[in-house]
C-alpha cells in the first residue's frame, strides 16, 4: 500500500510479467517486474488470486473486518467492572454483619 501512495498509483494490473500500472493522473506505463517491490506486489497478487489491485481495495483490506476484536476489550472491561461492584457489595454486606452482631 505504500508503495502506491508514494508513487500516486490508482492501480496495479498483472498481465505475464508486466505490470500495467494507472496512475492517480490517469497516466498508463507498462513495466517488467525488475525490482523487489514490484516482485512483491505480483506475488501478493497472485496469493490473493487477483490480477488487478487497486489503492482502494488495498485500504479496504487493511481495515479490521471482524468486530468481535474491536468489542474485546469492552467485554473485558465490563467484567472487570462487574467482579469490583460485586467485591463491594459482598465487603459490605459483611461489614453490616459485623456491625449488627456488636
Amino acid at each position: 500500500m505504500s508503495y502506491f501512495k508514494e508513487h500516486h498509483i490508482k492501480s496495479i494490473k498483472l498481465e505475464g510479467d508486466k505490470l500495467i500500472i494507472e496512475y492517480n493522473s490517469q497516466q498508463k506505463e507498462t513495466k517488467d517486474i525488475n525490482s523487489q517491490e514490484l516482485e512483491k506486489i505480483k506475488s501478493y497478487s497472485q496469493k490473493i488470486g487477483k490480477s488487478e489491485l487497486s489503492l482502494s481495495d488495498l485500504e479496504q483490506s487493511n481495515q479490521p473486518t471482524s468486530p468481535e476484536k474491536s468489542n474485546k476489550a469492552l467485554y473485558i472491561g465490563l467484567a472487570v467492572v462487574g467482579i469490583l461492584l460485586i467485591g463491594i457489595i459482598a465487603y459490605f454486606f459483611l461489614f453490616r454483619k459485623k456491625n449488627n452482631s456488636r
